[in-house]
């Protein structure tokens, strides 16, 4: 898994536009992931409700950005508390924009 990881993200640094901040999110699902990675993300970390990444999985992408600026987007208030720590084990600057979960249609309220 780690190696496919690795490989992941070294095609995504390979397909990104050159930039000078990188953009994590952290998405579940396969559709969610497709989404961001059309609109240029530098990386994607797996998780969500119930499946929160590590802050380790988070500092890895951190880490592997092609630069040293990096904003990262959780998507559940406890990666947000997660993601916190990853500002204090790194070098780069990291700035975290905190987001409500994406829901599935069948997940919505009707008005």
């Amino acid at each position: 898994m780690d190696e496919q990881h690795r490989n992941f993200v070294s095609a995504q640094k390979e397909s990104a536009v050159a930039t000078n901040v990188a953009i994590i999110v952290v998405v579940a699902g396969e559709g969610l992931e497709e989404v961001f990675t059309s609109l240029g993300v530098s990386s994607i970390v797996h998780g969500g409700q119930t499946m929160n990444p590590s802050t380790k999985d988070l500092l890895q992408a951190v880490e592997q950005a092609p630069t040293d600026k990096v904003i990262l987007l959780p998507n559940n208030k406890n990666i947000i508390l997660t993601a916190e720590q990853v500002k204090s084990l790194t070098q780069k600057t990291v700035e975290i924009i905190p987001r409500k979960p994406f829901l599935r249609a069948s997940q919505r309220c009707s008005p």
